[in-house]
């Protein structure tokens, strides 16, 4: 992706590793950083939001989310999990299977 446009490319293939990351890094902290898109940041799914550099129109120097309807799915799915995690919470034998499940298959 964006492999034609050179300021922002992470490379060609052959480069050296540390080079490519250096430039990987350096994309993440210019274009794909949720800092630097108004909208992102005052979105409270900020955090959740699994944005892919897809995602991005890079035009003239801005960055800006290209696709609304991403973001309100982002949105959509952070408030139906904080809710079916209360309703989760508020059961103690959901709960209790709940988090055997995040210490067997997340956490180890």
């Amino acid at each position: 992706m964006y492999t034609s446009k050179q300021d922002i490319s992470y490379g060609i293939v052959g480069d050296d590793a540390d080079f490519i990351l250096k430039k990987a890094y350096a994309f993440d902290d210019e274009i794909n950083n949720k800092d630097v898109v108004k909208d992102c940041q005052k979105c409270y799914a900020r955090s959740m939001c699994s944005s892919c550099l897809g995602s991005f129109e890079i035009d003239k120097g801005e960055v800006a989310v290209s696709n609304p309807i991403f973001c309100e799915t982002i949105k959509h799915v952070t408030i139906y999990t904080i809710k079916k995690l209360s309703e989760i919470k508020g059961d103690e034998e959901r709960w209790q299977r709940l988090n055997a499940f995040l210490r067997k298959n997340v956490y180890e």
